[in-house]
């Protein structure tokens, strides 16, 4: 299979975390002071442009849509 230049892919897989695993995480960002915020936030009337912004490769990181 080819890639397309300037494309990405990503993934993400949860069936494995439980609450114990997730308690270790939210330690260490905790005690590492691992910085959590989202890269950009849209409310919902701006979900049109949060696709926009996710299409134009433009995030790194989480983009959140607040309802």
């Amino acid at each position: 299979m080819d890639i397309a230049p300037n494309s990405y892919l990503t993934s993400f897989y949860s069936g494995n975390v439980d609450e114990a695993k997730l308690n270790d995480l939210l330690r260490a960002i905790e005690k590492y002071h691992v910085p959590v915020k989202p890269n950009r936030v849209f409310r919902l009337d701006q979900v049109e442009d949060a696709h926009r912004y996710l299409e134009g490769h433009h995030s790194f990181g989480k983009v959140v849509v607040r309802i």
